[in-house]
């Protein structure tokens, strides 16, 4: 659900942008007693992208999550001061597309990958373009 609502904003958003636009989805759970059962939660991200893990001392922080708070802290910057998340040392980042819509999993191992299968999209546009809207919200 929350891709397809990201799918319909991004494409809608790229069609009338004068810029790219750039779609992720954040994979990495962060440490903490609840780490299993919430896994990778909204807004879990920000301080990987803030690169200010150390305000949160309690959820003991390992080396992996330095790694990815740099890598998110990279990109973020990257986008600041270019409009484009991508740099030298990072792995690509692609601009998403609304026919073919691909967005970076960050995670460890970040990588580009396909947002939605092909059946799918095609579900969506055919709910999407009868009326229907998508939404995150149940």
């Amino acid at each position: 659900r929350w891709i397809s609502a990201l799918w319909t904003w991004a494409a809608h958003r790229a069609t009338e942008a004068r810029a790219p636009v750039y779609a992720y989805h954040f994979e990495h759970a962060p440490p903490g007693p609840d780490a299993a059962r919430f896994g990778a939660f909204h807004t879990c991200d920000v301080p990987y992208w803030l690169g200010n893990l150390a305000a949160a001392p309690q959820r003991c922080f390992s080396d992996i999550d330095r790694q990815v708070s740099d890598l998110t802290s990279a990109y973020w910057m990257n986008f600041l001061a270019r409009g484009n998340p991508n740099g030298d040392e990072l792995p690509h980042w692609p601009q998403l597309h609304p026919e073919l819509p691909t967005m970076l999993r960050i995670r460890p191992r970040p990588s580009a990958g396909e947002m939605l299968s092909m059946p799918t999209l095609s579900s969506i546009r055919r709910h999407v373009d009868g009326g229907g809207s998508m939404t995150i919200l149940p």
